[in-house]
C-alpha cells in the first residue's frame, strides 16, 4: 500500500467525491503508490485529477462525451461505458467506478497524463522500446498498431502494470518497455 500523503503533491488539483465508497478508496490507494514528486510535476503542469463514483460522463465536466464513441473503440461503445479517461485537450484525469475495473484504471489514466505533460509519449526511447516489444504485446494493446495511439496506450498500460508488479509487467510487456517505465519512475521520484 502506498502513502496517501503522496497525493498532497497535487496541491488543489485533486477532487474526490463519494470518498467513503470502497472503490473510490481503492483508487486513492492505487494513486498513493506513486511518488509525491510525480504529482507535484503534474500539478505544476496544470493537470487536474477527479475521482468519484459513476462512469466518466457522470464525473467532472464530461457531459459533452455522452453518446460519443471513443476513437478506436468497438462499434456501440460510448464514453458512458468507460470509467476512466485522460483528456489531453484539458489535461484532466477522470477516474470513476462504473464499470468495475479489472485493471488498474487509476494508474493507467495517470500514466497517460505523465506521458503527455512530461514528454514521454513522443520520445525516441519509447518508440524503440515499443517497437522492440510489439510482437509480444497483449492483443488489447496491439489493436492500435504501431501508431502514436498504440505507443500512448502501451505506455499507460506498462506504467500501471510496472507500478503494481514489475515481474508481472515484464511478462506482459517485455523488458524494454518495463525498463522504460522504471526509468520514468526514477526520473519522477
Amino acid at each position: 500500500m502506498g502513502d496517501r500523503r503522496n497525493l498532497e503533491g497535487l496541491r488543489g488539483h485533486l477532487t474526490v467525491t463519494d470518498a467513503a465508497d470502497p472503490e473510490v478508496q481503492d483508487h486513492l490507494d492505487d494513486l498513493a503508490l506513486l511518488p509525491r514528486a510525480l504529482y507535484e510535476r503534474l500539478a505544476a503542469a496544470g493537470v487536474q485529477v477527479y475521482v468519484g463514483c459513476g462512469n466518466l460522463t457522470e464525473l467532472d465536466d464530461n457531459g459533452d462525451l455522452i453518446g460519443v464513441r471513443p476513437p478506436g473503440s468497438p462499434f456501440g461503445s460510448r464514453y458512458e461505458h468507460f470509467g476512466g479517461l485522460y483528456r489531453f485537450d484539458r489535461r484532466e484525469v477522470t477516474i470513476g467506478t462504473v464499470p468495475p475495473s479489472q485493471t488498474n484504471r487509476a494508474l493507467h489514466e495517470v500514466g497517460h497524463a505523465v506521458g503527455d505533460v512530461l514528454g514521454y509519449n513522443g520520445s525516441s526511447e519509447l518508440a524503440a522500446a515499443f517497437n522492440a516489444s510489439f510482437a509480444g504485446l497483449p492483443d488489447a494493446v496491439k489493436q492500435y498498431g504501431r501508431t502514436a495511439r498504440g505507443r500512448r496506450e502501451t505506455l499507460a498500460e506498462t506504467f500501471a502494470a510496472t507500478v503494481e508488479s514489475e515481474a508481472g509487467a515484464r511478462v506482459l510487456f517485455g523488458d524494454p518497455l518495463v525498463e522504460f517505465a522504471l526509468g520514468m519512475l526514477r526520473d519522477l521520484s
